[in-house]
């Protein structure tokens, strides 16, 4: 019996260890995570992959994997379903949300203790875009776009990291 209460007491101690280390490691990944999340928007390198979408009029959708946007320094490239009312736009839609043009404003702001806003105005050669992505240390992500001539839309989803080439 004594055996067995050692045993138990032993059994309890390292079970105890390993969940401290455990704890420690997870604060580990969330810091490692953030200073790559930082890093990231500050050399403009980075993708987001867009896993659900809200339009202004209608209801959530889930989306399919690959959709999202790219930044990669001053070029963002961006491939975004889009439902909603368009007014005044080009024979068949136009570019919509699908096209690569050269940000024309980018601006990159910590809005929170866990948030980074970065907002790009971009030209696509029909329309206007406003871009403001909201970018959380655990590298959630949430997008709204504020089209010139089509409804507001928001996504969301998460940030992947991009190497740079060298």
């Amino acid at each position: 019996m004594r055996k067995m209460i050692m045993l138990f007491g032993a059994l309890m101690v390292l079970l105890t260890a390993c969940s401290t280390a455990n704890v420690g490691t997870k604060a580990q990944r969330r810091q490692e995570m953030a200073a790559q999340v930082k890093e990231a928007l500050q050399n403009r390198h980075f993708s987001v992959a867009v896993r659900m979408m809200t339009p202004l009029r209608g209801t959530t959708r889930q989306l399919e994997y690959g959709y999202g946007i790219t930044l990669s320094g001053d070029t963002l490239h961006s491939y975004l379903p889009f439902f909603g009312r368009a007014r005044n736009i080009p024979f068949n839609g136009g570019k919509g949300l699908n096209f690569d043009a050269v940000v024309k404003k980018c601006t990159v702001e910590r809005t929170g203790k866990e948030k980074t806003t970065v907002v790009m105005t971009v030209f696509n050669g029909e329309e206007s875009f406003v871009y403001t992505l909201d970018v959380f240390d655990n590298a959630q992500a949430s997008l709204s776009v504020l089209a010139q001539e089509r409804d507001q839309i928001s996504y969301s989803g998460e940030m992947e990291f991009k190497k740079e080439k060298k």
